[in-house]
């Protein structure tokens, strides 16, 4: 398969080296997981040797000692490259799907009124449920 790329030779450097970054630092902690909780999975192998089989209920209690660590969420950033608080770009179909529901929360009843807007009139914008003839109630 053939692939040609839009950007320099120093930028696939620059690539190649955060993938290796990210590679070495999840195997790092991989690593340390192994180590920290040996004696459970030694546990786990003599159990095995002996029944072959376990329960649901006997692999909870040989892994009752591990701990859950934190989750990470999302990128948070590398040294003085921190994620953006803006979201990200949306594409021409959820700028649609967006403005629609927009339209449909505008024209939905609230607060015991006949409609959001001023007025309670939805006249001149477009129906959401195929009806042309304006915002009125069937």
């Amino acid at each position: 398969m053939s692939h040609t790329r839009d950007y320099s030779e120093e930028i696939a450097s620059t690539i190649d080296e955060e993938v290796r970054r990210l590679i070495e630092s999840a195997h790092d902690e991989a690593w340390e997981i192994l180590v920290q909780y040996r004696e459970v999975l030694d546990d786990l192998v003599l159990h095995l040797m002996d029944k072959e089989t376990l329960s649901r209920k006997e692999v909870l209690r040989i892994f009752a000692p591990v701990k859950t660590r934190p989750s990470r969420g999302s990128y948070t950033g590398y040294g003085k490259r921190l994620p953006s608080d803006r979201p990200p770009v949306l594409t021409p179909k959820e700028l649609a799907l967006t403005a629609a529901a927009d339209v449909k929360d505008l024209a939905s009843p609230s607060n015991g009124q006949s409609g959001g807007f001023i007025g309670g009139s939805t006249a001149g914008l477009p129906s959401l449920d195929g009806d042309e003839g304006g915002g009125e109630p069937r």
